[in-house]
């Protein structure tokens, strides 16, 4: 039975509730059957971390991996609407044919059925768990090329994906954040979001990055964004110019007061693997032929 098959025998609700509280770990026979649940161990503890995925095959020649934003804001649960399998998997079909290739959005851990605590997001187990599921997704649907769109918090996951997987041929961060002395910087009121403890620190980790000639990267923002920061996006922005990357700042309208720009940086990654250059795709976001 397909994935999409078995989905759908069921329109499971992710609770409100757990977005702040966490969701416990199933086991791992548990965990694959879902059918979209990949079984990922880190430190000898076991989580399930689900994706939502369409187009995807035995052989898929190119995808686009993304990792959607956080869900709580100073502990309320934030933008959670969408928390059910049907809403998912519609979000994953819709997505995978505007961009015209295979999708596949990454269930960070506490959310759309992801075992953890999504109040420990962006520290280091939440890093290596993303990271584990997508290594073991991109074996077992033999991916040949692919990218990473990081939308918010969760472009610091993709900050963390970029050190992993050198192949990697773009990343777009999206309203991300990627340097908290520059969110710091703008806001000292915003210590519960950006300076949690062991919180991860994209900018801080550009060293560990291998140069790829063939990588572009794409930091996308508003400069009237409050919640992550333009300052961020710009510091990030300098640290991995100055170390030689192909990265490349760009302005633009997003929607939800100036922050969501999930659709922009998708379609950055997709455009840049059909080998568009980037002129062609500063055009493309400029034009607003991507609103959001």
């Amino acid at each position: 039975m397909s994935t999409s098959a078995q989905l759908a025998l069921h329109d499971e609700i992710f609770s409100v509730a757990s977005v702040a509280q966490g969701v416990p770990a199933c086991t791992e026979a548990e965990c694959l059957a879902y059918g979209n649940g990949v079984w990922v161990e880190v430190e000898g503890i076991g989580d399930c971390i689900r994706h939502w995925s369409s187009g995807l095959s035995n052989r898929t020649p190119m995808a686009v991996f993304y990792i959607h934003g956080d869900r709580l804001w100073f502990g309320e649960p934030a933008g959670y609407e969408d928390n059910s399998v049907a809403r998912q998997q519609t979000y994953a079909n819709m997505t995978a044919s505007s961009l015209g290739m295979p999708f596949v959005k990454i269930a960070r851990p506490g959310l759309y059925g992801s075992s953890g605590k999504h109040s420990l997001a962006r520290q280091m187990r939440e890093m290596e768990l993303v990271a584990g599921a997508v290594r073991q997704l991109i074996a077992r649907h033999n991916i040949k090329r692919y990218g990473f769109a990081g939308q918010s918090g969760g472009g610091s996951v993709a900050s963390y994906l970029l050190t992993q997987f050198p192949d990697v041929e773009c990343v777009a961060f999206s309203a991300a954040c990627l340097s908290l002395d520059g969110l710091r910087r703008g806001s000292l009121e915003r210590s519960g979001y950006d300076g949690a403890d062991n919180i991860y620190d994209p900018v801080a980790h550009l060293s560990k990055i291998a140069m790829n000639p063939r990588r572009r990267l794409f930091v996308i923002g508003d400069e009237k964004d409050e919640s992550a920061l333009f300052l961020n996006l710009e510091d990030y922005y300098q640290a991995a110019k100055a170390l030689g990357h192909d990265v490349t700042l760009i302005r633009t309208e997003a929607l939800g007061n100036n922050h969501v720009l999930d659709a922009t940086g998708q379609h950055a990654v997709a455009w840049a693997l059909k080998g568009l250059s980037t002129k062609q795709i500063e055009k493309k976001i400029a034009s607003k032929e991507i609103v959001g």
